[in-house]
């Protein structure tokens, strides 16, 4: 495919240079991919889209459900910047066409309930043309497809870091947490990211648009050759290529015979709860699972101690309970799910990734649930009552020295004075927030008495009358102070904006739920937000655009052209601290310099990118 080697096409001894639309190549290129899907025993046929695409398409039909298909499919076409070079395209996609082309050569024999199409795409660097065609006709026609796998660029690993990207949109989460799965249960070395991306540009991407459960996988470290003359056969690592076409062969065998094992669990909430926690399992499978001494187990540790086990309570019909003992507030509980078949042949953990058999799961998962037992505290001002006097601020202070990270936070207060309309109620912790709990509510009335300002009340003070009894939203959120370090000075400050009107502050105090550390499973999260370059810049048809939030934000992020219009929003909402990559498509964009910008909460910063067309 990428010119390393001499080949046979037709009756032709040829070496297949360059796989560009343009080129005299791609056209033997389909014709070599044709010939493959054939001498598997595959039906296979081309579909001509315009006089330079052609996509290449080889059936495999269901025994159980021969009119319902997955399909994995990648783009055979290559791409360069410059028109005389010639481009092998290795990596760029050779190596996702190795993947189509091993899944064919394998399960071509394998007896499918559902049918397989295996599809070749040409000028995916062209717009997508040929996907967006053969999305279009399966649309038209009311094809049932229950997945795609699109393979893209799976060769290069550069840093050695054996991570590649399975990447879906919010709907075709199960897929590729299938696909991810299949990687861990079979201990394949290669692991697998998700990463979830609503506009990631590759093939997958036009039936993502027409609602298809579809998943892109990618390599993670960015190819310094790609699009280039030097994207050669010599740069592929082929046992990280060979890693990641077995689980995409794992994830079609599991899928299309319905011989996977799915385990559903709701995990633990952290809560200030004492009590015991009972665990829920339901698994399905295909397979015996163990009995006796090697029967599923539930792994748990307290705090930094070592792993105890437990064995189920309850057993009946597809569901396991286990129970974990209650623990005092200010601990941590870290816990795992370990099943093993009857023959002791697979271990499957839940998270993924553990190992260990007669027992199963010895051997932890890279990551587990978690749940802590919050710690949480009243704490209230001995410095009051204060008087509240006309065109004037009055402050009060609770100092805390608790180590851990806020939760929830509520506020509590009785003041006197005459008109509440003319006050302005805030809480403030220095360098953290300023909260306006209420801004010139209730005008004539008279007194808070035995307030609460609490997120989750049912309605907010601006609906309340005067004395404001009972729990109320404030005007801003208090969730604000969330992960925010519990000690520190809180101060509850309150504004009389006009004259003619006395009182006095009575008492305040501050409610705070709180866990001994921010990042569930005790992740390391980045200390600043950063946006970084996108890469590869200059770009053709897509490039990753990576940032860090440290803290739970607000997040946009947006594409502008020089003129400042926007062109493209990315992501927009709430997002939890962490380190991000999202995919462009530059999609119809013409060639040119463009700007993204990124904002989360006060955090603003502009990058400039280059599309190239």
């Amino acid at each position: 495919m990428s010119g390393d080697t001499i080949t046979t096409v037709g009756s032709n001894t040829v070496r297949i240079i360059s796989r560009k639309s343009n080129s005299p190549f791609n056209p033997v290129a389909a014709q070599y991919i044709y010939e493959k899907f054939v001498s598997f025993g595959l039906n296979t046929r081309y579909q001509v889209n315009n006089s330079t695409c052609i996509n290449v398409i080889g059936s495999k039909t269901g025994s159980k459900y021969p009119n319902i298909h997955y399909i994995i499919c990648a783009h055979y076409d290559d791409y360069s910047n410059n028109s005389t070079d010639t481009i092998p395209g290795s990596d760029d996609n050779g190596s996702g066409m190795c993947a189509v082309l091993e899944s064919a050569r394998l399960l071509s024999g394998f007896n499918t309930d559902y049918s397989i199409r295996f599809i070749a795409f040409d000028e995916e660097e062209d717009m997508m043309i040929g996907s967006y065609a053969y999305v279009d006709s399966a649309y038209a026609h009311g094809d049932s497809i229950m997945g795609v796998i699109c393979m893209d660029m799976i060769g290069y690993d550069g840093e050695s870091t054996g991570i590649y990207n399975v990447i879906p949109n919010h709907l075709s989460l199960q897929l590729s947490s299938g696909f991810c799965n299949s990687s861990l249960i079979y201990q394949i070395p290669s692991f697998p990211m998700e990463v979830v991306s609503e506009s990631a540009g590759s093939d997958h991407l036009p039936f993502q648009i027409k609602g298809y459960n579809a998943i892109m996988v990618m390599e993670y470290t960015f190819n310094p050759y790609y699009h280039s003359k030097d994207d050669k056969f010599s740069k592929i690592n082929l046992n990280y290529l060979t890693d990641v076409v077995k689980a995409a062969v794992v994830t079609l065998a599991s899928y299309n015979t319905g011989k996977y094992i799915t385990i559903n669990h709701e995990p633990v909430v952290s809560s200030s709860d004492t009590s015991s926690k009972i665990l829920i399992y339901k698994v399905q499978s295909p397979m015996r699972i163990a009995p006796a001494g090697n029967s599923p187990r539930v792994y748990y540790k307290i705090n930094n101690g070592i792993y105890s086990y437990l064995s189920p309570f309850y057993s009946g019909n597809d569901t396991l309970k286990f129970q974990i003992p209650g623990q005092p507030k200010g601990t941590s509980i870290r816990y795992y799910f370990a099943l093993q078949d009857s023959v002791g042949g697979v271990c499957l953990t839940l998270p993924p990734g553990g190992s260990g058999l007669n027992p199963p799961g010895t051997n932890p998962p890279p990551s587990y649930n978690y749940y802590e037992v919050f710690r949480d505290g009243n704490y209230c001002s001995s410095t009051l009552p204060k008087p509240i006097t006309d065109n004037h601020s009055t402050a009060d202070t609770v100092t805390l020295n608790e180590t851990g990270f806020i939760v929830k936070a509520t506020v509590s207060l009785s003041l006197i004075h005459s008109n509440d309309g003319d006050l302005i109620l805030q809480l403030l912790k220095p360098g953290i927030a300023t909260i306006n709990l209420s801004q010139r509510n209730g005008q004539g009335g008279q007194n808070y008495t035995n307030t609460i300002f609490d997120d989750a009340a049912a309605i907010s003070i601006t609906q309340g009358t005067p004395p404001f009894t009972g729990s109320f939203k404030p005007q801003n959120v208090l969730n604000y102070l969330a992960d925010e370090p519990v000690s520190g000075k809180y101060i509850f400050k309150v504004t009389d904006v006009a004259a003619g009107n006395q009182g006095s502050l009575t008492n305040w105090c501050i409610t705070l739920q709180y866990k001994h550390t921010v990042g569930v499973n005790e992740e390391i999260l980045p200390s600043k937000y950063s946006l970084s370059q996108n890469y590869p810049n200059p770009f053709n048809s897509a490039t990753k655009i990576p940032y860090s939030i440290p803290k739970n934000s607000d997040v946009s992020l947006k594409v502008y052209d020089m003129l400042g219009r926007e062109v493209r929003t990315l992501t927009s909402g709430y997002q939890s601290a962490g380190d991000y990559i999202v995919m462009f498509n530059s999609g119809n964009l013409s060639s040119g310099v463009y700007f993204y910008r990124l904002t989360a909460g006060e955090y603003s910063d502009i990058k400039r990118m280059v599309v190239i067309k």
